[in-house]
């Protein structure tokens, strides 16, 4: 395992450890649907769970990607980034629901990625992250051209928890020659709705060139 794959799975390592102890004590989760779905998140209102939920672009790392969120969720704020996530190997922005069970984060690291490496490192994750974590079901891996064009590489899995399973996606981007990972998780009940939440936004990342600090 070279160094940039170390830092990258002890990132996430520390992530899901975080999402399994807090889930402890959650009803066990429903049969998982295998076919994940791509849905129109560019229109202002979203049907979620029956129920029409605002969405909208943001602007994040400092104005150098974009990308089409929840409005309702927020940012986790330094002190509850610190308790919730202890280790050094915390990410750089987590949004979340308010019930705090679905989270999307962003961490820019500073290791080179080309589009010709983004392959290889989306392989070399899937096998580590298959044979390091309590994988309980692996859906896929690969890599795919959003509909901005920018290649990212994914590896979408359900972990296995002390009274609860997790759905996982792992998007690997480029982000000015650098690393850009991007991960989301939720508990297995909420799979159905939202992986296919979570792809659209994966297909909506557009990096802005020339972005600047807010």
């Amino acid at each position: 395992m070279s160094a940039m794959d170390e830092q990258i799975f002890a990132m996430l390592y520390e992530a899901e450890k975080v999402e399994t102890e807090e889930l402890e004590g959650l009803s066990e989760s429903l049969p998982v649907e295998n076919a994940i779905e791509i849905i129109d998140i560019t229109q202002p209102l979203v049907l979620v769970d029956g129920e029409r939920m605002p969405f909208g672009r943001k602007e994040l790392l400092d104005r150098k990607v974009s990308m089409i969120l929840p409005k309702s969720f927020q940012v986790m704020n330094p002190q509850q980034v610190a308790i919730k996530y202890p280790s050094e190997h915390r990410p750089s922005l987590i949004y979340t629901n308010g019930a705090g069970s679905i989270n999307l984060t962003f961490n820019c690291l500073d290791n080179p990625l080309t589009d010709e490496g983004l392959a290889g490192l989306t392989e070399d994750m899937s096998h580590i992250l298959r044979f390091n974590l309590p994988i309980r079901e692996w859906k896929g891996s690969g890599v795919r051209e959003n509909a901005h064009g920018e290649q990212i590489g994914y590896s979408l899995y359900i972990s296995s928890g002390l009274n609860a399973n997790l759905y996982n996606e792992m998007g690997f981007a480029i982000l000015e020659g650098k690393t850009l990972l991007c991960s989301f998780n939720c508990t297995e009940q909420e799979m159905k709705t939202w992986a296919p939440l979570f792809q659209s936004m994966m297909d909506s990342l557009q990096v802005i060139h020339g972005g600047t600090d807010a």
